[in-house]
């Protein structure tokens, strides 16, 4: 288990946890975007131990899921689009302009939107 971290979004307080790697190659960095009803935690724990290629592994929350909420606090309804834009501010808040992603169900499609994002305001795409 790793501490959970907040970044605040326009609409969102998303939750997020990092997870460090020493013996993998420096700076290498993998996004996992989960599925939905249910947190990146509880998707990916189980699956970090066997993901040594990567120094850092980012695990987000998507809104409304996890340790994430809306800032009323109230739920509300969750639009793909928002996912994909809150994920890209965090990615850029924290520096990351090269890195892997695995989306699963949901995260892949948030996955999808996300490199729709970065190409349009001139990042790399993302190839994995």
């Amino acid at each position: 288990m790793s501490s959970v971290f907040f970044f605040k979004s326009s609409n969102t307080l998303l939750a997020y946890r990092k997870y460090y790697n020493t013996q993998a190659p420096k700076g290498s960095c993998l996004l996992l975007l989960h599925g939905a009803g249910v947190g990146g935690e509880l998707t990916w724990e189980g699956m970090l131990p066997y993901l040594t290629h990567w120094e850092t592994i980012l695990v987000p929350d998507l809104k409304g899921m996890g340790d994430s909420y809306a800032h009323s606090g109230e739920e509300s309804p969750v639009n793909v689009i928002e996912l994909a834009e809150d994920i890209h501010a965090l990615t850029q808040t924290l520096d990351w302009e090269k890195f892997d992603v695995i989306g699963y169900s949901l995260g892949g499609l948030v996955t999808l939107l996300l490199n729709k994002l970065r190409v349009a305001q001139g990042a790399q795409k993302l190839e994995k």
